[in-house]
């Protein structure tokens, strides 16, 4: 099996921030221009990102910022334990204080994760077992774009909102606009959301907001113990 190649072909610009296990206090600002590019993960335990920011295990103080533009591109992980991040903001196991804003627009995509235990982000934010304070932000524009998982264990995100396990105060807001767009999970244990806000044990204190606009779009889970949710909030 081949392991950990990385393609990666950019025309314009290509720009994506990681801090890990970092104390980050300030303003994190990612601005990426991406056209007619392919990133491109294939293996085991691979990560394609692509205009995205990525935090993990972090105290984050002050103002997150991702702006992406994607335009005719390609964000692809195949294998197992993948994950492809397209104009994305991810921050696993933090605490957020402050702002975070994602704000992406994806346009003649491909957003895709392969094989077992995969994750396909485009235009997301996601936060995982964090306490939140404060203001998180996700506009998304998703046109003509296609975001899919298939296998085992896999979860496809297209202009969505993600808090798992975490204590939210302050405001939370999603506002996405999906038009002629696919968000496809296949297999078993698959998640497949579109312009959606989903929190999942967590303790909520304020304004959950969820705006969006989903329009000849496809939101698919087929297989056992999927779930598909487009233009939804979900609190469990």
């Amino acid at each position: 099996m081949v392991k950990n190649i990385f393609v990666l072909l950019v025309v314009t610009a290509f720009a994506g921030n990681a801090y890990a296990a970092s104390n980050v206090q300030g303003v994190v600002l990612n601005q990426s221009n991406v056209k007619n590019a392919a990133n491109v993960a294939i293996g085991q335990g691979n990560k394609a990102t692509m205009g995205s920011i990525g935090i993990k295990g972090s105290q984050v103080k002050g103002v997150v910022l991702n702006k992406s533009n994607v335009q005719n591109a390609a964000n692809v992980a195949i294998g197992q334990g993948n994950t492809a991040n397209m104009g994305s903001t991810n921050i696993k196991g933090s605490r957020v204080k402050g702002v975070v804003l994602n704000q992406s627009n994806v346009k003649n995509a491909a957003n895709v994760a392969i094989g077992q235990g995969n994750t396909a982000n485009m235009g997301s934010t996601n936060i995982t077992g964090s306490a939140v304070k404060g203001v998180i932000l996700n506009k998304s524009n998703v046109q003509n774009a296609a975001n899919v998982a298939i296998g085992q264990g896999n979860t496809a995100n297209m202009g969505s909102t993600n808090i798992k396990g975490s204590r939210v105060k302050g405001v939370i807001l999603n506002q996405s606009n999906v038009k002629n767009a696919a968000n496809v999970a296949i297999g078993q244990g698959n998640t497949a959301n579109m312009g959606s806000i989903n929190i999942k044990g967590s303790r909520i204190k304020g304004v959950i907001l969820n705006k969006s606009n989903v329009q000849n779009a496809a939101n698919v889970a087929i297989g056992q113990g999927n779930t598909a949710t487009m233009g939804s909030i979900s609190v469990d």
